[in-house]
């Protein structure tokens, strides 16, 4: 067998074996070494607020230190309350005197 079969053969093992030792706990084809949420499948690794966790993780996802399941607005930090579920933030109906109420 030429030396350049025999590399090509070696170089596919290499490639199957770190498939097989890589650990993925949650399933989602990332690595746990660099998945933003190990214990939870999502292959998006989306994180809003750029802090490492990602959002199927994250309580807090926009980082505006309101807890997603109170967060009127959880993925935009800007905002938080929406008083009288108009839909628009409560800040936003303040600042430009508009209540759709």
């Amino acid at each position: 067998m030429n030396i350049k079969l025999k590399l090509f053969f070696y170089l596919i093992l290499i490639s199957v074996s770190s498939l097989i030792f890589a650990d993925d706990t949650d399933v989602d084809g990332i690595d746990d070494s660099i998945d933003n949420c190990v214990s939870v499948s999502n292959t998006d690794q989306l994180d809003t607020d750029s802090d490492g966790i990602g959002n199927a993780c994250d309580a807090d996802d926009d980082g505006d230190n309101v807890p997603d399941a109170i967060d009127a607005y959880p993925l935009d930090s800007r905002y938080v309350a929406d008083s009288d579920g108009d839909g628009l933030p409560d800040v936003w109906t303040s600042q430009t005197l508009l209540d759709t109420d």
